[in-house]
């Protein structure tokens, strides 16, 4: 954890965190200054920042995966198996529903949990995630699938068919409580 946050350049990123009332602050992360790494990554890096109440609304990703690792305060976490898809639907699996404290990692892939949510239980919270973009490298990333997993409808077997919501909907419903 101490590499991990010398790497980040934790102290200036945690000075510098904005806290949006209603959603996330997601920086970049800059590897630039650490001897030792390839100028070009393979991963997207970023810096997570939440006040308590706040959400990484519910939402999925296709031609990507991700991890988050908490490194300060506690967070809800939960994830969904992607198990169909619908013009304006996404059946979900409840897969994982726990609290994230510090040093726990979070992972998504569109094989296993690829639907995740975080809400802030402490303040502040701040995430360090990489995310790996266009898996297959000759089809899009297509950004984040948002549902409304708590407005869904209970099918058996523990499925919910979750209504497709725009972000700015998501922010809304979920982004603070």
């Amino acid at each position: 954890m101490k590499d991990l946050l010398t790497a980040i350049d934790y102290d200036r990123l945690a000075e510098t965190a904005v806290f949006p009332a209603d959603h996330e602050s997601a920086d970049d992360v800059d590897f630039s200054r650490n001897e030792g790494l390839p100028a070009e990554l393979s991963f997207a890096p970023y810096f997570y920042a939440m006040n308590k109440g706040v959400a990484i609304v519910p939402h999925g990703h296709r031609n990507m995966s991700s991890m988050h690792m908490m490194i300060k305060g506690e967070a809800h976490s939960w994830q969904f198996e992607r198990v169909s898809d619908e013009e304006n639907y996404v059946t979900i699996k409840p897969t994982a529903d726990r609290t994230l404290k510090v040093g726990d990692v979070s992972t998504m892939s569109e094989k296993k949990d690829n639907i995740h949510w975080f809400k802030a239980l402490s303040e502040p919270v701040f995430m360090f995630n990489i995310g790996v973009f266009r898996i297959r490298p000759a089809e899009d990333f297509s950004g984040r699938d948002c549902i409304d997993p708590l407005g869904g409808e209970k099918l058996k077997d523990g499925l919910i068919r979750a209504r497709r919501i725009e972000l700015k909907e998501a922010y809304k419903l979920y982004g603070k409580s």
